[in-house]
């Protein structure tokens, strides 16, 4: 199977621009993170309140030295608070998300790091906020 045809190979698409990844990323891990706070009185009774639930994925993207160039535009985009659609599987409409890059956010460095694996890979972690409350859709492994 040629490279460019991988299952699961993210897609992002920002301000116009489409960016097709051509290797996988690590499998997404999920969270989920309330946003609001909470209190614990003497008695230990605790009181909490909620604003808002954010569906959260982090991943590590791993791609070429030849797609680096790419990455770091739509990253140095997206740290800008910019919304852009995000992909799990390029394939795959249903895993289409609107997205906010939080992790590197402004004022976080953009650290590309050389996997020791193979020459000429490239990876970097990431986690992403879909704008709606969506939980991720994905499953790479079909169970």
């Amino acid at each position: 199977m040629p490279v460019g045809s991988l299952a699961f190979c993210p897609r992002v698409v920002y301000n116009g621009v489409t960016l097709d990844f051509t290797i996988p990323p690590t499998p997404p891990e999920p969270a989920s993170n309330g946003i609001g706070g909470s209190d614990e009185s003497g008695s230990g009774l605790v009181a909490a309140f909620e604003i808002r639930r954010d569906q959260m994925v982090t991943m590590t993207l791993r791609f070429k030295e030849s797609e680096a160039a790419s990455v770091l535009a739509w990253l140095e985009y997206a740290q800008r608070g910019n919304t852009f659609t995000f992909r799990m599987d390029k394939n795959d409409a249903a895993s289409a998300h609107t997205c906010y890059l939080t992790s590197p956010k402004m004022g976080d460095k953009i650290q590309l790091k050389r996997d020791g694996t193979q020459i000429g890979l490239f990876t970097l972690d990431i986690e992403l906020r879909d704008t709606t409350g969506t939980r991720f859709v994905y499953a790479i492994t079909g169970l």
